[in-house]
């Protein structure tokens, strides 16, 4: 049982709705959770409710530099662009 099977990410309620309605459809996470893989689980936890309140599959995995997430994913990043920037720079 030493290997992981998923993870359980905490996402500000006002992040979490643009998941979850579809309305972005990329989730991106830093310098962590390197173990996971394509098909396994993550699950979102609205740091408002205090609660898991849904789950995806990963699709695709990749590493990839700030500048050029943004530039390959853009608009479909779970953060516009103001909030990516607080991100990467302030490692919210």
């Amino acid at each position: 049982m030493n290997e992981v099977r998923g993870a359980v990410f905490p996402v500000p309620h006002e992040f979490i709705e643009r998941i979850l309605l579809g309305e972005r459809d990329v989730f991106v996470k830093f310098g962590r959770f390197i173990s996971l893989s394509k098909s396994q689980k993550i699950q979102f936890y609205d740091s408002s409710v205090h609660a898991i309140v849904g789950e995806a599959l990963i699709e695709k995995k990749e590493y990839m530099e700030p500048s050029k997430v943004w530039e390959v994913f853009g608009s479909r990043i779970f953060l516009n662009k103001d909030e990516f920037n607080e991100y990467i720079f302030n490692d919210v």
